[in-house]
């Protein structure tokens, strides 16, 4: 490796070293790093996106069912599914979820009822057909239905920046670039993913760049950059959406003109206009 390829090195594996993040969310690590609890990770920077109400709650690779258990604490009557492939983890899922299955996420899902809130956080690359699992998905949920998803950003500045600059790109254990990923993503591609399934992003949230968990230097090389290279210092994007007519629907309910869509999806407050009304909040275009 020539020096300053070796000095680049360097320079990505200090700005990839987790920290405090990984405490909030599962994150992307420096290569080396010790491996956190895989299954364990508490995602509940999911927050903001969350509905007014659930009632029946499906959680789609959910490891140990710890978020799970978290959303219980905020929906004390809603009745959470925990869908896991992993079978070790079973002992755990089973004391944090109301119903517990290990099955293969590959596959079709079986009969679960009609989830009003659907968690797919981390699964969707790991899976060969990540589409057909989102389109099952919205023939199942309810009408009304929120599902959140969460995928790593694969133009991340840490992926993007060693392999262009030292034309190296290492799977690791855990991270953006796991080796049990079979899906890689970039915002354009991952809004598709979402939007083929027939659903609409209303809320979105750039871990590693805003809210809990940013990192400083993400947010000072953003700052440096005006905002124009955003997609670059985000490491995971988390979306919420509903289906396509529901939102329609709800904007019209509700007279909101609103921002373009793509204004609501990077810079919007993480709550459809529907939500915002029911709890008497105004509504308005953000900035």
């Amino acid at each position: 490796m020539t020096l300053p390829a070796l000095q680049f090195d360097k320079l990505m594996e200090a700005h990839l070293s987790v920290g405090d993040r990984a405490k909030c969310w599962t994150g992307h690590r420096a290569r080396g790093k010790p491996r956190r609890d895989y299954f364990g990770v508490l995602r509940s920077e999911i927050a903001p996106l969350l509905p007014a109400g659930a009632r029946r709650i499906l959680d789609l690779g959910c490891g140990t069912g710890i978020t799970s258990a978290w959303l219980k604490t905020i929906y004390p009557t809603a009745y959470t599914i925990g869908v896991e492939g992993n079978a070790e983890v079973a002992d755990v899922l089973c004391k944090n979820v109301d119903e517990p299955h290990i099955l293969d996420l590959n596959n079709r899902l079986p009969e679960l009822g009609a989830p009003d809130l659907i968690l797919c956080l981390d699964i969707l690359e790991h899976l060969a057909n990540p589409e057909g699992l989102l389109v099952n998905i919205t023939s199942i949920m309810a009408a009304d239905a929120t599902v959140i998803v969460s995928v790593p950003n694969i133009a991340y500045i840490g992926v993007a920046g060693r392999l262009f600059f030292c034309g190296r790109f290492d799977y690791e254990e855990a991270g953006i670039l796991d080796q049990t990923h079979l899906r890689f993503f970039y915002r354009e591609s991952a809004v598709a993913l979402v939007e083929h399934a027939g659903l609409e992003i209303v809320g979105s949230l750039r871990n590693g760049l805003v809210g809990v968990g940013a990192r400083r230097s993400n947010r000072l090389l953003n700052w440096m950059t005006a905002g124009l290279l955003r997609d670059r210092f985000t490491e995971q994007y988390v979306f919420a959406a509903r289906r396509s007519e529901v939102c329609r629907t709800a904007e019209r309910h509700v007279n909101d003109p609103g921002p373009t869509r793509i204004n609501r999806l990077w810079h919007g407050s993480g709550r459809t206009s529907a939500d915002m009304a029911a709890r008497g909040t105004p509504v308005r275009a953000p900035g």
